[in-house]
């Protein structure tokens, strides 16, 4: 029997949360108070705080892993209203730095060797950051779900919109068809695989 619509909403957030637990283990003790569920403004300088810390990428790879899965479970644990706070907080203030970008775009024109800072300026922060879920477990899917919900925002916002077109290009990079693998799926694929597609599937009904 297909599950229905919000079950299946419910059930893949839950599996989201859970994913990011142990991950993010060792990133708590830096990271304060929780973000309260509507993301009140005076939460705001705290959510900036974390989102700062993700992007210096202090430590090695696992703190990296570890201060996303927190950024994640953070975002996951807030009401509807408060991740839409939290998204358009990420659209504007962490979008393009035209400045900096300005800056080093003059150095490459005088011939300087701004290569590689060229790249790292003209990529938001936004991007940089989520990029970091590529490592977390289900971080994947976690960066489409925030996708879908900055293309419903990006409606009315501009840089919401700018964003997720940003991010379109990332997830285009993560899913090139150079990494997948094509199988027919039947009833005599494994029992395992059958029921992730059962759970996961949020369009079709699967009986």
């Amino acid at each position: 029997m297909a599950l229905p619509f919000s079950d299946t909403v419910d059930r893949t957030l839950e599996r989201l949360r859970t994913a990011f637990v142990d991950t993010a283990r060792g990133a708590r003790e830096a990271v304060g108070a929780p973000l309260r569920p509507d993301l009140p403004d005076d939460d705001i300088p705290r959510l900036k705080s974390r989102i700062d810390a993700c992007l210096e990428g202090k430590g090695g790879e696992t703190a990296r892993r570890g201060r996303a899965a927190e950024l994640g479970q953070a975002y996951l644990s807030l009401s509807p209203a408060g991740r839409k706070k939290f998204l358009l907080t990420l659209a504007r203030d962490y979008g393009l730095p035209r400045e900096a970008a300005l800056k080093t775009v003059d150095k490459w024109r005088a011939g300087k060797d701004a290569a590689r800072a060229l790249r790292r300026d003209l990529e938001p922060p936004a991007v940089r950051l989520l990029r970091e879920f590529v490592g977390v477990p289900q971080g994947v899917k976690f960066v489409v779900d925030l996708r879908a919900e900055l293309l419903a925002l990006g409606k009315s916002d501009a840089a919401a919109k700018a964003l997720s077109e940003d991010l379109r290009s990332l997830l285009g990079a993560w899913f090139d068809v150079a990494f997948l693998d094509l199988v027919r799926i039947d009833w005599r694929s494994p029992a395992s695989l059958l029921e992730k597609l059962v759970t996961y599937e949020a369009v079709h009904a699967i009986r």
